[in-house]
C-alpha cells in the first residue's frame, strides 16, 4: 500500500489497497444509512456499486467495480428515499454539489 498527496491538488490524495478503501467507504455507507434508514445489506451494497466510477486502463483490473464515488452514493440514497416517500428525485433541500470531483486519470 502506498499513497501520495500532490501540492497542485491540494485536497486529493492517492491511496491503494483495503486498509485505505475500508474507512473510506464505512464512511460513505455511514451517511447513506442516515439518509435511508434500516435498508436491506443488499439495497446498500446495490446503490454503492452502482454509484462507483469506472476504471479503464492498466489500473482496470485492480479497482473492482470502480472508484468510490462519495457524492454519487449520496444522491443514489436520495434518490431512493425520496421515491420511497413518494417525492420527485432530486427535491431534497441541501444537495448542491460544492466542489468538482478530482479525475483519477490526472492523479498520477
Amino acid at each position: 500500500p502506498g499513497g501520495s498527496v500532490r501540492p497542485d491538488r491540494p485536497l486529493t490524495t492517492r491511496q491503494t489497497g483495503t486498509s485505505h478503501a475500508a474507512p473510506a467507504v464505512a464512511g460513505v455507507l455511514a451517511c447513506m444509512l442516515e439518509v435511508l434508514g434500516p435498508v436491506p445489506v443488499s439495497t446498500l451494497r446495490s446503490l454503492l456499486l452502482r454509484s462507483c466510477r469506472p476504471v479503464t486502463g492498466a489500473a482496470a483490473p485492480r479497482a473492482g467495480n470502480g472508484y468510490l464515488d462519495p457524492g454519487a452514493a449520496f444522491a443514489a440514497a436520495t434518490t431512493r428515499r425520496d421515491r420511497l416517500q413518494g417525492r420527485p428525485p432530486g427535491t431534497t433541500p441541501g444537495l448542491a454539489r460544492s466542489t468538482p470531483r478530482p479525475d483519477p486519470a490526472r492523479m498520477d
